[in-house]
């Protein structure tokens, strides 16, 4: 994914996870951002001053008039994997480091579809979170918030994408409400 394409806001379409809140939008900002625009976070090592080190910072309501919001950041090292001691493991696209309610998890990042003329990825992930000393796994669908929504048909290539590439358990994915419904 271009550079300038992959930078910017983010919504969620899909998932197969336990993450079914409403309204989530993802927000990527790219290495070297000035602090100016986007500030690091305190426990960040690496963005924005790697040139190879992304942020991402994940964001969902629980409803669409509701003001609380649940955001988690994450670091992005493209081109690298988390060693999670499974010799079948293939590389990753990229790994992060994320802290979500003061904890970090470890995140091996797949990305299985980009289309561009639909400004949408398909993304398999499996993270590790070593203080509750589990292993979970998502599969999801973003578009980029100023894009038009999927149409039927653009959604079930999605749905049927999922299935084929990764079968019923990890693949069967489920819509998320957008922010405007």
């Amino acid at each position: 994914i271009p550079k300038n394409v992959l930078n910017g806001k983010w919504r969620k379409v899909f998932t197969t996870g336990w993450d079914l809140w409403p309204c989530q939008w993802t927000e990527f900002w790219a290495p070297q951002t000035s602090e100016e625009e986007q500030s690091p976070d305190s426990w960040m090592t690496e963005w924005p001053h790697n040139p190879n080190v992304w942020r991402m910072d994940l964001y969902w309501k629980n409803a669409n008039d509701a003001y609380f919001t649940f955001h988690m950041d994450n670091e992005m090292y493209v081109g690298d994997t988390w060693n999670f001691n499974n010799p079948k493991s293939a590389p990753a696209t990229l790994r992060t480091r994320a802290i979500m309610w003061s904890t970090e998890a470890h995140e091996n990042w797949y990305l299985l579809d980009w289309t561009e003329e639909w400004n949408t990825m398909m993304i398999y992930y499996c993270a590790y979170t070593s203080a509750v000393n589990r292993f979970d796994s998502i599969t999801m669908v973003l578009q980029r918030d100023d894009s038009p929504p999927l149409t039927k048909e653009q959604a079930e290539y999605y749905e049927q994408l999922a299935k084929d590439t990764l079968g019923d358990y990890h693949g069967t994915l489920q819509r998320i409400r957008s922010c405007e419904t």
